[in-house]
Formats: C-alpha cells, structure tokens, sequence
C-alpha cells in the first residue's frame, strides 16, 4: 500500500483526452460597452421582463411597484 501512494504525487496519469490550447478561440473582444451607463431604455425593458409578485432582489421592491412608479423613479 505504501508504494502504491507514494508513487502517485510524481506520476502522471493517463488521461484518455488531452486539451488542445491552441485549438481554443482566443480572440479579444471589445467589452468598453460593458463600462458605459445603463440608458433609460435599458432599465424600463428589464423591468418590463420581471415576473409578477416577486422581489428583485435585497431591496424587496416588486416588479409591479417598479412599473407603477417607473415616471417618478426613472430619474434616480
């Protein structure tokens, strides 16, 4: 048993499949959209898509407070 674990750590394994990293897509992507405001646009639209009865998130306010307040909110 000894033997059997203390060649382990300096062995390698055999490993049926084997990566190929310079088959893997590396292209660089342009993601400076990512570092831009959210637009007005982009919010109404996202709250329009949340599901009734439910709480976004910590803040508990419910998709239909959102729309129903959405012109007073809006600019906050």
């Amino acid at each position: 048993v000894f033997e059997h674990f203390s060649n382990i750590p300096g062995s390698s394994p055999n490993r049926p499949y084997s990566i190929n990293l310079e088959a893997i897509d590396q292209r660089r992507f342009d993601l400076s959209a990512l570092e831009q405001p959210f637009s007005e646009d982009e919010i109404w639209s996202a709250i329009k898509q949340m599901p009734a009865g439910k709480a976004p998130g910590p803040d508990g306010f419910t998709a239909e407070f959102l729309r129903a307040c959405w012109p007073i909110i809006k600019a906050d």
